[in-house]
């Protein structure tokens, strides 16, 4: 397939921010940063929020619509996410890509291949703060076919986007289902209250409402359920450790076959692969500790601090990185209260210069610890949710592997469009 090149700016509007930080709300309308950008489409859920009067001021240049197209320019310059919910404000070092004499879904796949990223890594400037200016954006080269293989490369692609977003929206329900059931539980102690008041407990059978009591006693943590306990994060775990780094000077140590997870990829609820690796020796001559599989892991420096994974798979970890080796029956309840714990967690971060967890104030926290029975029964329910939740998330991240395959090929006229076609079906 042969193609032609269009510059971005002849085949749409690129409009930047306003150059100014705002008064944020806590309540508002949502304003779009650039941690707010991701890959696929623009999630407006942990945004943060500005009055009326901002929102209108922040809006004065640009006007969201569907199918826009939001591009950082600074620090993590040139990641792009879609605009489905237009109802929103756009914040400094983000610039909006409006298609004009172009499909909005093959213009964004096109941003997204290494062609365009080539050209982005190029045109930044600055040495301690990069940044991708508003001219560099509007010259950034596109290739360009008819508008009918524009269309079908973008329905080809799309319908591998559309799959990956149904899986991930599939584990999210997942996860509410998982959270909704612990807040009943352990948080709103519904089948004691039931029981107190003479009633059946509802959803769950005899054996299991029988492991509930009918009375609460005061606990340093308010009225708890008779006879649980007010404990410490520590009490459900075997082990509770940090990770660590093996010399990077010694190439012995690294690029071998054990996944060595980071901080930052703690971001991911289930994180699959890693983007560094380390040798049987490394593990061996460093801190760094292989952990199992229900390992609950929580990123204690910096940003992500109070961030919180479950480990599908035996893993490595930075010393950035706290492992909570759960005991085998509080296995999901310790990843699920996590979970609930992260913005507590991450208030509990201290440091001058960055914002540190460490494993005394993790495994010191305060949680419910209700019987190991009661965790088990949980576990039963639970478990085969989280199992089903891993297996859909390897499923997007083949169809995301596919995808950034596909990509390049299609936009350099390497691949046919039929042969990729058939290439989504087999995968789909």
């Amino acid at each position: 397939m042969q193609f032609n090149l269009s510059k971005l700016d002849d085949v749409a509007e690129i409009i930047d921010s306003l150059h100014k930080t705002p008064q944020y709300s806590e309540s508002g309308y949502p304003m779009v940063r650039c941690t707010d950008v991701k890959y696929g489409r623009l999630n407006l859920e942990g945004t943060l929020r500005v009055s009326e009067d901002v929102f209108l001021e922040f809006s004065r240049r640009y006007k969201p619509k569907k199918d826009d197209i939001i591009i950082t320019r600074v620090g993590s310059y040139g990641i792009t996410s879609r605009v489905y919910d237009a109802c929103f404000c756009l914040g400094q070092n983000t610039a909006a890509i409006v298609p004009k004499k172009i499909n909005p879904e093959f213009l964004y796949f096109a941003l997204n291949s290494p062609f365009i990223k080539r050209q982005i890594e190029s045109a930044v400037v600055g040495s301690t703060q990069k940044t991708l200016s508003l001219k560099a954006i509007k010259e950034l080269d596109i290739p360009r076919f008819n508008d009918d293989l524009e269309e079908e490369i973008a329905a080809t692609l799309g319908a591998l986007d559309d799959r990956i977003i149904s899986l991930r929206e599939t584990n999210a329900t997942l996860e509410s289902i998982a959270q909704a059931l612990f807040k009943s539980w352990f948080i709103d102690f519904d089948p004691v209250k039931a029981k107190a008041e003479g009633r059946e407990p509802e959803g769950m059978d005899a054996d299991t409402a029988a492991l509930f009591p009918s009375e609460f006693e005061a606990s340093e943590l308010g009225l708890i359920p008779k006879g649980w306990q007010a404990g410490i994060i520590q009490e459900l775990c075997s082990r509770i450790e940090s990770g660590g780094t093996p010399k990077r000077n010694e190439p012995s140590f690294w690029d071998g076959g054990i996944p060595w997870l980071t901080s930052s990829e703690v971001r991911s609820v289930i994180p699959l692969q890693t983007n560094e690796f380390i040798t049987q020796s490394g593990l061996e001559s460093s801190s760094a500790k292989l952990w199992p599989t229900w390992t609950t892991v929580i990123a204690m420096y910096g940003a992500t601090a109070g961030e919180v994974c479950l480990l599908s798979s035996e893993m490595t970890a930075n010393q950035a990185c706290c492992g909570l080796i759960p005991k085998v029956a509080y296995r999901t309840y310790v990843f699920l209260i996590a979970r609930r714990h992260s913005r507590v967690l991450a208030e509990k971060a201290s440091g001058s210069a960055q914002q540190n967890l460490n494993k005394g104030l993790i495994s010191n926290h305060p949680v419910l610890v209700p019987p190991a029975s009661v965790a088990i029964r949980f576990d039963d329910v639970i478990s085969p949710l989280v199992k089903h939740w891993v297996t859909n998330a390897r499923h997007a991240e083949t169809l995301a592997e596919l995808r950034d395959t596909l990509l390049p090929k299609l936009m350099s006229g390497q691949l046919r469009l039929p042969e990729a076609e058939t290439l989504v079906e087999q995968a789909a």
